[in-house]
């Protein structure tokens, strides 16, 4: 830095200020202005700051070997991308997605769509469970927001009574925005696994309207708050920045792209890197974080794990590690002809572990002393023969072969199974029937048979009549598992440990009787397992292995053990 001075009595005409961190001098430039504070202004305000700052105080870049000066136009997209990155790594949950008047500007339309959408939902605010939203009757017209932001920072003296009144609706209004940004939250969390898995050309913006037409109805209901329909979600467009949005998942799809050209282990990486930035919205869709997937898998079956001992997340092992379960890791991961199922995938992370396991196991010799033409063939065949997936919705077909193989013409043995939990409570060998016919997964011969069952299935439904109940249906994925697989390894909610919930209680205990079934791990504190999901009674990690025998499961019925749990 130079500071401004006299030398031989020759007064400094200019001082420079060098930063080699671009986007770090950009940010501060923007903050001096408050450009990306939750105070900020509109596009145009901004803009309009920014020419006057940039008149006395030029930015200048250097691109290679030429010095090329920013006008208010280039810096914005700069600035952008600081959003970009917020949108990214906090999962769309950030408050830079949404428009900066958005909540403060409103007129009886805004306010009939926030009613509604506050009908629908708990606020998803970022540090709370539950918001309670209030709509005031006071919001500002578009005329009185400029006014209101061009006096915001002004000292009280030089305002006028009329000025003053302004300063303190906006004030008001910016905090009854936060309360509407927790009502759309609950949308935009769900936003980036599916742009994460969308159809669409890698280079293609997604406009939002898109997502309208790209997910078929069932997926909705999957990936999408209950009850906000595509109407709704049409109505809640004009509250978010898309410029933000559309920018940020080209930049996820691109990031997936990129994993495409790494050897499978870094893939590994990059990819799950990528989910980890999404959010898990609620109990009916419960995304497994990839800590979860390796604790669980690890415990039962064994394979290649990706994180230490202590499953730390924050501490990923450069060299994944090789826990052996004894005969049972042998037979599903050392045994080519292997099948392993997964039973209900959404992000795909399960049959991912799955995979790569089994690569590990088939290389020749080390991964590095491999090409990378001869890594991608065994990844490849492990996919075409080993791995296979069974999705409910397109959607999470979709979602699933991007998490295994990409933007690749790799196969994957996922398969669609239209309105499979109404199957399953209508006609459970219908169900086994259809998994096991070799014709859906595009294989000839005999019935299917899986040599083990993995995954996280959905836990409950809606129940039918006026009730507000939930009917669990966890507990029918394990009699699916059972029926189809020897072994079988899956992480659900635990009330059926106290006869609790409404789990019928004939299978309660049917199951805890059974020789072959046990409890490998049990979280009283289900956040433990999924830190923003509240599952009342915990999570239990279980296996049912036919080939061993296990002491019965304990019941537990002590009144402080309900209590404490319960």
């Amino acid at each position: 830095m130079q500071s401004a001075g006299q030398i031989d009595g020759k007064q400094k005409e200019n001082c420079y200020v060098f930063d080699f961190a671009p986007d770090r001098a950009l940010k501060v430039i923007s903050e001096s202005h408050n450009l990306t504070k939750k105070g900020k202004s509109s596009d145009d305000k901004l803009k309009d700051t920014l020419t006057i700052f940039m008149n006395y105080c030029p930015v200048i870049a250097i691109n290679g070997t030429k010095m090329e000066p920013y006008n208010a136009n280039s810096l914005m997209r700069q600035i952008k991308r600081i959003s970009i990155d917020a949108a990214i790594k906090s999962g769309f949950e950030d408050d830079s997605i949404y428009k900066v008047d958005a909540g403060i500007v409103m007129d009886e339309r805004d306010k009939e769509f926030f009613e509604a959408l506050k009908a629908r939902l708990n606020a998803h605010a970022k540090t709370k469970r539950e918001t309670k939203v209030t709509i005031a009757d006071n919001g500002l017209s578009d005329e009185d927001y400029k006014k209101a932001v061009a006096v915001e920072h002004k000292p009280a003296k030089n305002l006028t009574p009329e000025q003053l009144e302004l300063r303190e609706k906006l004030k008001a209004q910016r905090k009854q925005q936060q309360a509407f940004f927790g009502l759309l939250r609950n949308i935009s969390i769900r936003l980036p696994l599916l742009i994460y898995g969308a159809d669409v050309d890698i280079t293609e913006s997604l406009p939002l309207i898109r997502f309208t037409e790209i997910v078929d109805d069932e997926s909705w209901k999957e990936f999408m708050p209950q009850d906000v329909d595509k109407d709704l979600f049409k109505r809640s467009i004009k509250y978010f920045d898309e410029d933000v949005l559309m920018a940020a998942g080209l930049r996820i799809r691109r990031l997936a792209k990129q994993a495409d050209e790494y050897p499978p282990t870094e893939r590994v990486k990059r990819i799950t890197d990528i989910i980890g930035h999404f959010r898990n919205p609620d109990k009916e869709t419960v995304l497994t974080p990839w800590r979860v997937v390796n604790m669980h898998l690890s415990d039962t079956i064994g394979g290649y794990c990706f994180l230490n001992e202590k499953f730390d997340a924050k501490d990923p092992l450069e060299e994944p590690r090789y826990v052996s379960q004894g005969d049972v890791t042998e037979h599903l991961f050392g045994n080519r002809d292997s099948k392993i199922l997964e039973i209900n995938s959404k992000s795909g992370l399960y049959p991912l572990y799955v995979a790569y396991s089994l690569y590990r196991k088939r290389l020749p010799k080390k991964e590095e002393d491999l090409t990378f033409e001869e890594q991608s063939a065994i990844w490849n065949q492990v996919l075409k023969d080993n791995v296979f997936v069974l999705c409910k919705t397109t959607m999470a077909e979709k979602i699933t072969k991007r998490t295994l193989a990409g933007f690749t013409k790799a196969q994957t043995n996922t398969h669609y199974q239209p309105h499979l939990l109404e199957r399953m409570q209508e006609d459970m060998d219908w169900v086994v029937k259809k998994i096991t016919n070799p014709a859906i997964w595009g294989k000839e011969g005999e019935r299917m048979k899986f040599d083990a069952i993995v995954g996280n299935p959905p836990y409950q439904v809606e129940g039918k009549g006026d009730s507000n109940a939930k009917n669990s249906i966890y507990h029918l994925f394990i009699d699916l598992a059972i029926k189809i697989s020897k072994i079988n390894t899956l992480i659900h909610p635990a009330r059926f440990l106290f006869n609790a919930g409404n789990t019928p209680q004939e299978w309660n205990e049917k199951i805890l009787n059974d020789e072959h079934f046990s409890v490998v791990k049990y979280f009283a504190d289900s956040q433990e397992v999924f830190p923003s999901v509240d599952i009342k009674g915990g999570v239990a990690v279980t296996i049912y292995n036919k080939n061993e025998k296990y002491k019965p499961v304990h019941i537990f019925t002590a009144i402080s053990e309900l209590t404490t749990i319960l």
